[in-house]
């Protein structure tokens, strides 16, 4: 990501500050505060606060009168009242979190390597929800395998973490009293997600981070060893970034130029451009499921599917093959 000094004399535009730093905002990541980005972000922050504030101040202070003519359409979007935020008290979990970028001065004979994490994977599911939200039905198809693999992730981590809990359990059964480790300054995250998947990824990385912490402070007093200690926790990190750079490969294919336009009503059009479109993305991602076609099984967040005008176009397709095959007929008789 390409950093930029900020000037002192330099006007601020937000709208030139909200373009610079999409990729952070979009992805919920903070800049780090030895980068330049860090200044520009800390303004168009502080920008946001304070248009927020002066819209409050301007806000009645007793609710809305309703009139007969009025509508439920005078009613404001739901916004967030405050910021979002996590704690992360685990080295291990924000190396997991953050994962690590490629910076071209830092590498050395390849040493370094593009390593995906929780904020990557975030942005990706986002983009993905949103072409599920545009009818895009291999998006619903990499949603749905994502979310039932995260949904395993975090019941093997639950599996995982009660298994300790009891070990503690056992202990205090037998008059022994352990407490759980925690940092004595844990990092704060502000999370500035604008879709439900970014707190899926989250919620995997805060259950992580509670299992570390476990596992740690079992180590630290005599119930595992640390060899045991670091297969628990290397084992369960390997999971999650397996999901990771699953999430990395469906974002890869959904980003290429015959995915982006790609809808439900495609499979169902009788015209050439469309088919030629479909022929090449089945050579790319065969076997899209007709579950997820006709929207019998969707992402537990996509938008319903309009079942009847699928049926209203299949059907219409179908008549328009059978205008075709006589239409080609009769010709082959004039020939």
């Amino acid at each position: 990501m390409v950093t930029r000094r900020v000037k002192k004399n330099e006007l601020f535009d937000p709208t030139v500050a909200r373009e610079k730093l999409r990729d952070y905002l979009e992805s919920g990541i903070t800049p780090d505060v030895d980068t330049e980005d860090y200044a520009l972000y800390e303004q168009y922050v502080n920008y946001i606060a304070l248009s927020n504030a002066s819209k409050t101040e301007i806000k009645p202070t007793e609710p809305t009168i309703v009139r007969r003519q009025q509508s439920g359409q005078d009613i404001g979007n739901l916004q967030r009242s405050d910021t979002d935020y996590m704690f992360v008290h685990t080295k291990e979990a924000y190396r997991l979190l953050k994962g690590r970028e490629i910076n071209a001065n830092e590498v050395t004979d390849g040493a370094r390597y593009f390593v995906p994490g929780g904020f990557h994977c975030s942005s990706q599911l986002r983009k993905m929800w949103l072409k599920s939200i545009a009818g895009n039905p291999y998006a619903d198809w990499a949603l749905v395998v994502l979310e039932q693999k995260i949904d395993l992730i975090k019941k093997n981590i639950a599996n995982e973490t009660n298994k300790l809990l009891k070990a503690l359990d056992d202990q205090r059964n037998k008059g022994l009293f352990i407490s759980v480790l925690r940092s004595s300054k844990p990092l704060k995250v502000e999370l500035g997600f604008n879709s439900p998947y970014g707190f899926l990824v989250m919620q995997v990385m805060t259950d992580f981070d509670y299992f570390v912490r476990l596992v740690k402070s079992l180590q630290q007093r005599n119930l595992i060893s640390y060899d045991e200690a670091r297969l628990l926790m290397k084992k369960i990190a390997t999971v999650i970034r397996a999901i990771f750079d699953i999430s990395g490969r469906y974002d890869k294919t959904l980003s290429k130029e015959v995915f982006s336009s790609i809808t439900r009503e495609d499979f169902f059009s009788s015209k050439a451009s469309k088919k030629k479109a479909l022929k090449e993305i089945e050579n790319i991602w065969p076997g899209m499921p007709v579950e997820i076609l006709e929207g019998a099984m969707l992402p537990r967040h996509a938008r319903a599917v309009d079942k009847g005008r699928l049926l209203e176009l299949k059907t219409k397709n179908l008549g328009s093959d059978n205008e075709d095959d006589d239409s080609e007929h009769e010709n082959e008789v004039l020939l």
